[in-house]
C-alpha cells in the first residue's frame, strides 16, 4: 500500500513540475551546478542567470558562476562573482576559498593567504583550508628559495 502511495506521489510531482504549477526552491541552481561539473560553463553560467534572476540561492549561484569563470581563465570575471557571493553572505568559507585561488593564481599570495585564513577560522575541521594554506605556503618558500639560489 504505501509504495503504491509513494508512486502517485512522485507522478503527481512530476506532473506539477511539467506543467510548471511547482517549482523546486534551487532546481536551477542544481541544474548549473551539473553543467558546471561536465565542463559546460557556457551552459552552466545561462542557467546560473536564470536562476538568480529567480532569486535561488543566490550565493550559491554566484560561487558557480565564479567557477565557471575561473575555469575558462577569466580572472577578473570569477572575482566579481565570488564578491558578490560573499557580499550577499560574508561568511561563504568556499568561497572565500575560491576568492584565494583567484588571487593565487594573479600572484598576490598576501591576499589569497587571508581568504584561505578566513576560511579556515569559519570551518577550522574542513581540511580543504588546511591544503590550501599549506600548499601555498610550500609554494612560496619554493620562490624564496629560487630568489637565494
Amino acid at each position: 500500500m504505501a509504495v503504491h502511495a509513494l508512486g502517485s506521489l512522485r507522478t503527481w510531482l512530476w506532473k506539477q513540475l511539467a506543467e510548471g504549477q511547482l517549482e523546486i526552491v534551487g532546481l536551477k541552481v542544481a541544474i548549473a551546478d551539473k553543467w558546471r561539473s561536465k565542463k559546460r560553463c557556457e551552459e552552466a553560467l545561462v542557467a546560473y542567470q536564470e536562476a538568480i534572476e529567480c532569486g535561488e540561492d543566490l550565493p550559491r549561484a554566484y560561487l558557480g558562476i565564479g567557477a565557471c569563470h575561473l575555469a575558462m581563465g577569466k580572472i577578473e570575471e570569477a572575482m566579481t562573482a565570488y564578491r558578490r557571493a560573499l557580499h550577499l553572505r560574508p561568511d561563504y568559507p568556499e568561497a572565500l576559498r575560491q576568492f584565494g585561488e583567484c588571487y593565487e593564481r594573479k600572484g598576490n599570495y598576501t591576499h589569497a593567504f587571508d581568504c584561505y585564513r578566513r576560511a579556515r577560522k569559519i570551518e577550522p575541521s574542513n581540511e580543504g583550508n588546511k591544503v590550501k594554506i599549506g600548499a601555498l605556503l610550500r609554494r612560496l618558500l619554493k620562490e624564496t628559495w629560487k630568489v637565494k639560489g
